[in-house]
C-alpha cells in the first residue's frame, strides 16, 4: 500500500524534466486557502465590529474594530461572556435577544450599550444570525454613539424651543416656514399646521415694506442678521391647548 501523491499522473517531460499537474483535491485546497485569506482580510479591515460568538455567549473571534470601539483588548473581550461588558440596564434585554438568536431567529437586530474600557458607554447596533450546526453566532455591530448623542441633544433643544415664551420659527433659506413653536402660535394666531411649508411672507402685512428677501440673501451669503424691528400680521387668536 502507498499514499497517493498530491499531484495527478505524470503528463510528460519537458527538456528532461518531469512535469506534473496538481490534482483536483489539491486545487480545491488551494482555492479554499485563498478564500480564507480574503475573508480574513475583510474581517480585519472592516470598520464595523465583527465577531463570532459561541452559544456560551463568549466571543471566539473579534476583529480589530471591536477593540478600537470598546477599548478592551481581544484577550479581555474573549475571556468571559460578552454580557459582562453590557451595562446593567441593558443586560436582561440583551440576554433575551441572544436567546432568540440561539433559538433560530434568522436575523436578530437590536441596540444596546457596552462599557468602554475608560468607563464611558458606547451604543452598538447589532445584526446577528446563528448557525445551529456549529453552535456559533455571526454578528456585526455598528457604533451609533454619536447618533444617539445627537438625537438626545436635538430632543433637548426641541424641548427648550417648545417651552420658550418667545416665538421661535424655523425657516428654510428660501423663506419657507419649517418649524413653529407654541409661543409663535400664541403670538401670531396661527397653528403650526396652518403655516408649515408656507412662505414666511404670509406674516407681512399688505402694503407694508419689508426686508425679508434682503435678510435671506444676507444669510445665504453667510452673514448674520440680528436685532431688527419689524411689523408682522397676526391672525385671529387660536386655542393652543392640546396642540
Amino acid at each position: 500500500m502507498f499514499e497517493l501523491p498530491a499531484f495527478a499522473a505524470l503528463r510528460g517531460t519537458l527538456g528532461g524534466t518531469v512535469v506534473s499537474q496538481p490534482s483536483q483535491a489539491s486545487r480545491r485546497r488551494q482555492s479554499r486557502r485563498k478564500e480564507d485569506l480574503e475573508r480574513d482580510r475583510l474581517f480585519e479591515l472592516a470598520l464595523d465590529a465583527l465577531c463570532v460568538c459561541g452559544f456560551d455567549a463568549v466571543f471566539r473571534q473579534i476583529n480589530p474594530a471591536f477593540e478600537r470601539i470598546l477599548g478592551w483588548s481581544a484577550a479581555e473581550l474573549t475571556s468571559r461572556p460578552f454580557l459582562e461588558f453590557v451595562i446593567d440596564e441593558d443586560r436582561e434585554r440583551s440576554r433575551e435577544q441572544f436567546r432568540q438568536c440561539v433559538a433560530g431567529t434568522q436575523v436578530v437586530t437590536f441596540e444596546n450599550r457596552f462599557r468602554h474600557a475608560d468607563g464611558s458607554t458606547r451604543w452598538l447596533q447589532w445584526n446577528a444570525t446563528a448557525d445551529p450546526q456549529t453552535e456559533v453566532i455571526y454578528a456585526t455591530a455598528r457604533d451609533i454613539t454619536d447618533k444617539k448623542r445627537a438625537e438626545t441633544e436635538l430632543a433637548s433643544v426641541a424641548s427648550i424651543v417648545e417651552s420658550s415664551n418667545d416665538a421661535i420659527i424655523g425657516m428654510s433659506l428660501g423663506g419657507v416656514i419649517e418649524t413653529w413653536n407654541a409661543a409663535a402660535a400664541e403670538i401670531f394666531g396661527y397653528r403650526a399646521a396652518e403655516v408649515q411649508d408656507k412662505p414666511m411672507s404670509l406674516l407681512i402685512p399688505r402694503g407694508h415694506a419689508d426686508h425679508l428677501s434682503q435678510h435671506l440673501a444676507e444669510i445665504r451669503s453667510g452673514a448674520k442678521v440680528t436685532h431688527y424691528e419689524t411689523i408682522r400680521h397676526r391672525n385671529a387668536p387660536v386655542e393652543t391647548t392640546g396642540e
